[in-house]
């Protein structure tokens, strides 16, 4: 157990206060997501007082590892695709280094934001009620170890049953020798390129998805909190302090989705370009009988490796930027009720300055709702996944006809 001090956000006040918490390593919530980040080489909890040079200095050598391994991983790639190894399947890969390339950097350099955003999500997962907790630990409980499952599984088949495709590889990049110290060596590689290029885009999109889990969890709880209470609660003076606290709990609330929006919609953007372009490259491959495996079990399998990006990101964040907008809408509504009940049990009180200026909030949010983007230009909604399969229902028809003719 240790101490430490934390900022505060008090869910009335709106106050930020210094208070000192007892705080067991395993009781915070993102201890999985950053042990399962940090072998990757990506820390999202500082680095505590205690040891704090060892530590900063393995954090150090770590990163440097991972940014290391990437930054070759991407260059093999290139030069491969360059001299002559340009089929599809090698166009995937290309795609899957640099997205996991430009993923790591780029959180590297936005970390400092990255950590700001945990640490309010977490002060403000504290206050939510124990069934509210349980959703939340639930998700991360059984997601983290199926990523893993992902992660590894994806190293040990390319290691396996890509010998061939690997063959080809060094032997366009003029590295293979044909010994058993050498196939060693090379399997070796070939696990540790596809987990660590896995891990890194895996776990960082699941941290994202977890702060859009706890955004939804923190307005879903204002929406409780203001339910509980009874119209004699914001009568008076009292009305004007709960008002004004309303007001400022939604901006509060609105002001954070917009900062990890605009922390993520670039690499969300990547994520989703690289997603297109491994469904077109297979869409390719099938229409060649290239599609990786010889039997049913191995199809399945890479079916599955193929959609699971789809699931993880794609179907994730559209159902996240629909789970938001519901429950924006649904504390607006409330916040509606609200005035309308003070309304009608005093009809005669003139409208005071927080009424009037929550009026306005409700006015300018009924038209626009805070939302989550792709580099801050495409809307995430629940019809952009529509919006895919049509454009790939239109892709597969053009190529058939093409085919035919």
């Amino acid at each position: 157990m240790s101490k430490r001090a934390t900022t505060r956000v008090d869910p009335r006040t709106h106050q930020f206060t210094q208070v000192s918490d007892e705080v067991k390593w395993y009781d915070h919530i993102f201890v999985a997501p950053q042990v399962s980040l940090s072998v990757f080489g990506i820390h999202i909890v500082p680095v505590q007082r205690k040891n704090r040079a060892l530590s900063l200095m393995w954090r150090s050598l770590l990163t440097i590892v991972v940014a290391s391994l990437l930054i070759v991983f991407l260059t093999e790639n290139i030069i491969a695709v360059s001299w002559g190894l340009n089929a599809w399947r090698h166009i995937k890969w290309l795609t899957s280094s640099a997205t996991a390339l430009f993923t790591f950097f780029y959180i590297r350099i936005r970390i400092t934001k990255v950590r700001q955003l945990v640490d309010f999500y977490t002060i403000n997962y504290n206050s939510w009620r124990s069934t509210e907790k349980r959703s939340i630990r639930l998700n991360i409980s059984y997601m983290i170890p199926l990523l893993w499952c992902v992660v590894l599984a994806a190293g040990i088949d390319f290691a396996a049953y890509a010998r061939s495709d690997y063959v080809e590889y060094f032997l366009v990049l003029k590295m293979h020798r044909d010994t058993p110290h050498v196939e060693i060596l090379e399997t070796v590689e070939s696990l540790v390129r596809m987990t660590v290029i896995h891990g890194c885009i895996n776990f960082v999109a699941f941290l994202y998805g977890t702060l859009l889990g706890m955004i939804i969890g923190n307005i879903g709880h204002l929406n409780m909190w203001m339910r509980s209470q009874e119209v004699s609660e914001l009568e008076d003076n009292a009305s004007t302090t709960s008002l004004t606290q309303l007001r400022n709990l939604f901006h509060h609330q609105e002001l954070n989705l917009r900062e990890v929006d605009s922390v993520f919609s670039p690499v969300l953007a990547i994520w989703y370009l690289m997603c297109i372009i491994n469904v077109i490259a297979d869409i390719h491959m099938s229409f060649e009988g290239s599609f990786p495996g010889s039997h049913a079990g191995r199809i399945a399998f890479n079916l599955f490796m193929d959609g699971f990006p789809w699931w993880a990101i794609i179907w994730a964040t559209t159902g996240a930027a629909e789970g938001i907008q519901n429950e924006y809408h649904n504390f607006v509504q409330q916040m509606e009720q609200t005035l309308l009940a003070l309304g009608a049990k005093n009809p005669q009180a003139p409208v005071t300055r927080p009424v009037l200026s929550v009026l306005v909030l409700l006015q300018r949010t009924s038209i626009v709702f805070p939302r989550i983007t792709l580099a801050g230009w495409i809307t995430v909604r629940r019809r952009l996944l529509l919006h895919l399969i049509s454009f790939f229902s239109v892709y597969i028809a053009i190529l058939s006809m093409r085919r035919k003719s």
